[in-house]
């Protein structure tokens, strides 16, 4: 343990906080919390998706080029049902588990909402799937 770490430690200990009631009101209850914890775990315990710390010293196309590769990577494993697909609803959790604002969150808090709450239904049915599927990015 960090010496960081440590004071944190001590830090939480003394402001007499219940940690695991404020996480579970935090993500909006048990449910929530569980479903979360498990994308949070299954993507970080995937060693090609984990933060580090370099990707603050690489150039700005090979730090696009590294989150592409690991949300390829995420992408992959939600096609074998290991986690929910990354939709405007979750793509929150996806950035904590992978320590850096998701790469498609634009795509997914701004453009997939808007065209989900005030595309029509001839919209919907003729460009959803290529939306969700990332063939068209907003």
């Amino acid at each position: 343990m960090t010496s960081f770490e440590k004071r944190l430690q001590e830090e939480v200990e003394k402001s007499g906080i219940d940690v695991a009631k404020l996480r579970t009101f935090m993500w909006g209850g048990k449910d929530n919390e569980e479903y979360n914890r498990h994308i949070i775990d299954t993507v970080t315990s995937e060693s090609s998706i984990k933060f580090r710390p370099h990707f603050y010293d690489l150039d700005r196309p090979s730090g696009f080029a590294n989150n592409f590769r690991r949300i390829n990577k995420i992408n992959e494993m939600a096609d074998e049902g290991k986690i929910p697909h990354v939709d405007m609803y979750n793509y929150g959790v996806f950035s904590t588990s992978i320590n850096v604002l998701y790469p498609t969150s634009v795509h997914h808090g701004m453009f997939e909402s808007i065209i989900k709450v005030l595309g029509s239904d001839e919209q919907m049915n003729m460009y959803w799937d290529d939306i969700l599927n990332y063939r068209i990015l907003g």
